[in-house]
């Protein structure tokens, strides 16, 4: 069982823990419950989180060896996100800011193209930014990649990156970003992403860890190479 420090003190484990098996999309319902109690209650509410996070990751109840379960394809969209000072100022930037619909589209059966994972965050009638990402798994290896080795940038200017293995095989996604873009309906072309990601270096790579995944494959806990913990619903599959 992972460590979130003085938070886990608070309030145990709510008893839909109890009830997971039998009724998940129950479990989904009140999570979304839960993020929105946030706003009124924070950190009792973000403690209950958490211990559900550690109550899935050590029930051993979810799917073994993750990344080479189909069921981990498709569109995720992000229910709740712990606020890490470690993440990057991007990251805490997109995922603070209220209004916004984050999701998460893993691809990495397709054998005829290459694994990739695409972060999608949605402006409402504005448009979406759309951040693609080449992925690398044990199985799907990307040719030529080399896993990011490094803590990051000095002052953690950019987000302070672990360097852990994974705890449990097939759960990790190494991944750099490749490109990204703006869409949207009120302009006739996209506006790409001001910086090369190739100018990046290490700093475009990183991992996610999927901890935990739903015997339905309808809930998704991860954990990112910046100390940030995910929760993720499946969503409808995305638009072509």
């Amino acid at each position: 069982m992972r460590s979130h420090g003085a938070t886990l003190r608070l309030p145990r484990p709510l008893a839909f823990f109890n009830r997971w098996g039998n009724n998940p999309g129950a479990t989904i319902k009140e999570l979304s419950a839960l993020q929105q109690a946030l706003k009124e209650d924070p950190l009792p509410a973000s403690s209950t989180i958490l211990n559900l996070v550690d109550a899935l990751e050590s029930s051993n109840t979810g799917i073994k060896d993750p990344t080479r379960s189909p069921l981990i394809e498709g569109r995720w969209r992000l229910l709740y996100n712990t606020k890490e000072s470690t993440a990057s100022p991007v990251q805490r930037a997109a995922t603070g800011s209220k209004g916004l619909s984050i999701f998460q589209d893993i691809l990495l059966g397709d054998a005829s193209a290459l694994p990739r994972v695409v972060n999608v965050v949605e402006f409402g009638s504005l448009g979406k930014l759309e951040v693609e990402a080449q992925a690398s798994t044990t199985d799907r290896p990307l040719e030529g990649f080399i896993p990011r080795s490094g803590a990051g940038l000095p002052f953690g200017i950019l987000g302070v990156s672990s360097t852990q293995p994974p705890d449990k095989p097939h759960t990790r996604i190494d991944f750099q970003f490749s490109r990204a873009a703006f869409k949207s309906s009120k302009i006739p072309f996209q506006v790409p992403y001001p910086v090369p990601f190739r100018l990046l270096g290490d700093e475009r790579k990183g991992w996610i860890d999927t901890t935990y995944l739903a015997r339905d494959g309808r809930l998704r806990i991860a954990r990112g190479n910046k100390g940030t913990v995910f929760i993720l619903a499946k969503d409808d599959p995305p638009a072509s």
